[in-house]
């Protein structure tokens, strides 16, 4: 498995009272539209970025198991990981698949991947890049 991100105890994108995908959806949709609503006529302009925890792994609930129990996570369900939308488990065309996916539904257009990493993210920008 190949992990793409640090590997942290919380994601800013999944506070802690939050335990299942419908709530971090509902949440996070929350927060866009208050940035929606603050940028006013400016909001086509603004980027959007995240940063993803990407994991390679072709068995994606085994591999969302295995982030729960690394981050220490009590009460997530691996399809509430596979939900949540800053982690991108899969192969490097079901992650490409997903970040557009994202990108659709939450306006994510820009994503921050560590400089240590970059030679693992470039398979996926490349990916990405002939999409």
């Amino acid at each position: 498995m190949l992990v793409m991100s640090r590997m942290v105890d919380a994601d800013p994108f999944v506070p802690d009272h939050l335990t299942d995908a419908l709530s971090m959806h509902l949440d996070l949709t929350a927060k866009l539209a208050w940035v929606r609503e603050g940028a006013g006529l400016r909001y086509p302009d603004i980027e959007l970025s995240l940063i993803p925890s990407l994991v390679l792994e072709r068995d994606r609930e085994r591999a969302a198991t295995e982030l729960i129990i690394a981050r220490g996570w009590t009460g997530v369900t691996p399809a509430d990981v596979l939900a949540m939308p800053s982690v991108f488990i899969g192969s490097l065309d079901e992650i490409a698949e997903q970040m557009e996916e994202r990108r659709a539904r939450y306006g994510f257009s820009y994503y921050v991947v560590s400089d240590r990493q970059l030679d693992r993210a470039a398979p996926l920008v490349a990916r990405l890049a002939a999409r």
